[in-house]
């Protein structure tokens, strides 16, 4: 198996997640009806990518480093990086799946809301 580039998570960032929401992607391919009358459905590969929706909140002081995290570290989410699963606290490899939106939800702006779209693809689960 190839080796892959996993980008460094800043160390002020824990890699946690306040909610964290997982689903697979489908993977399942279905066709219209064959010739007998009966539909066909046959599964992609053997594991399907997860697909996962995490947000938290930090502190202002953080900003910059979730920035750079996103943008330079992961290239805009080309390069997968490490982030904690809640039920055990494991680090898992995955990448962002597009831009993270944040919010700041107070007028003191002393913290911000960050909500990422992470993709785990089927061979990062044993990195």
């Amino acid at each position: 198996m190839a080796t892959i580039a996993i980008a460094a998570r800043p160390d002020s960032l824990d890699g946690c997640f306040a909610t964290w929401d997982e689903t697979e992607a489908p993977n399942t391919i279905r066709s219209d009806a064959d010739l007998a009358g009966f539909g066909k459905t046959r599964r992609r590969t053997t594991y399907a990518s997860l697909l996962i929706d995490a947000t938290v909140m930090l502190p202002a002081a953080l900003y910059q480093d979730f920035r750079d995290w996103y943008s330079i570290n992961c290239a805009s989410g080309t390069i997968p990086t490490r982030i904690k699963r809640p039920q055990d606290n494991a680090e898992i490899v995955a990448r962002f799946a597009g831009p993270p939106t944040i919010a700041w939800p107070t007028q003191e702006r002393v913290a911000f809301t960050v909500t990422c779209k992470f993709e785990q693809l089927p061979q990062w689960r044993s990195l």
